[in-house]
């Protein structure tokens, strides 16, 4: 009998041992995950700052490709939109009006055909882009048809060129 009590204290107190050693793991753990916890949050933090300060820098960026036309706040209201855009053009494109600036033989630029490439393949990534990230909502505006159509046109056009 005094065998078995002092097996059972001996299991007794190797549990207690390997409790401990368990609380202190777990202590251990906890504390580490507070760690990565906090290294997230500053992450997230730097994340969130730097996303702000691209957006900045990118509409920095675009300003300088922002030309503002001035119209007067108080606008006649006699006059028609025709005549509003009239002198919007001729304020900004004087010159547009001029049939002969339009009638003169000037021939294309020699690097017309890669100046076009160019653009055609920056139209083709945004169609991709919109197949890609906006398509949801094309289909729930019902408007697929026209964007395949308007996809069509465009390779219909490129295969001719």
């Amino acid at each position: 009998m005094e065998k078995e009590v002092q097996k059972i204290t001996e299991e007794n107190t190797s549990l207690k041992i390997r409790i401990e050693q368990l609380e202190d793991s777990d202590f251990m753990r906890n504390q580490d995950t507070v760690k990565l916890i906090q290294k997230n949050e500053k992450l997230e933090n730097n994340v969130k700052y730097l996303v702000g300060k691209t957006t900045h820098l990118e509409n920095r960026s675009r300003r300088g490709n922002l030309k503002i036309i001035g119209l007067s706040e108080s606008h006649d209201q006699k006059k028609s939109l025709d005549i509003v855009f009239q002198e919007i053009i001729q304020e900004n494109c004087p010159d547009i009006s001029e049939p002969e600036s339009y009638t003169k033989c000037v021939p294309f630029p020699k690097n017309f055909m890669s100046v076009a490439k160019t653009i055609l393949k920056r139209l083709f990534r945004v169609y991709a882009h919109i197949y890609h990230q906006h398509f949801d909502p094309v289909i729930q505006l019902q408007e697929e048809a026209h964007l395949n159509t308007s996809f069509k046109h465009f390779i219909f056009f490129v295969q001719v060129s």
